[in-house]
């Protein structure tokens, strides 16, 4: 979270990260990192699927010896333990949210449908 604060808050850093991508071939659908926020029951699940889809550009500037220098990005690497933790934790909260989804819209349309 502390990283993606740093990057938000950076239009330098945020530049580095749009360069990262484009040199890794990476197409984000937005490059602000998401941050989780208390009463959206799924954003942490949508910050760690960004995450990961940015992982080469996240490496890159917390590793890159000009930009960690410039920026202080390496107290804020993500070790390979914790990005294995974070792939595991991903088709999990992938699920839930789907689920959420099927339950919220079968709902509703039960509504819908009987008035």
């Amino acid at each position: 979270m502390k990283l993606a604060y740093k990057i938000n808050n950076s239009p330098g850093l945020l530049e580095e990260v749009e360069k990262s991508c484009n040199a890794a071939k990476i197409k984000p659908l937005h490059l602000h990192m998401v941050k989780p926020v208390d009463t959206h029951w799924n954003s942490k699940s949508q910050m760690i699927s960004h995450a990961l889809h940015l992982k080469p550009a996240i490496e890159d500037i917390c590793t890159q010896k000009s930009l960690v220098a410039q920026y202080s990005t390496h107290p804020l690497k993500i070790k390979q333990e914790e990005w294995r933790i974070l792939e595991e934790l991903d088709p999990l909260l992938g699920i839930s949210h789907q689920f959420f989804l099927l339950w919220h819209f079968s709902t509703h349309v039960c509504f819908i449908g009987f008035p």
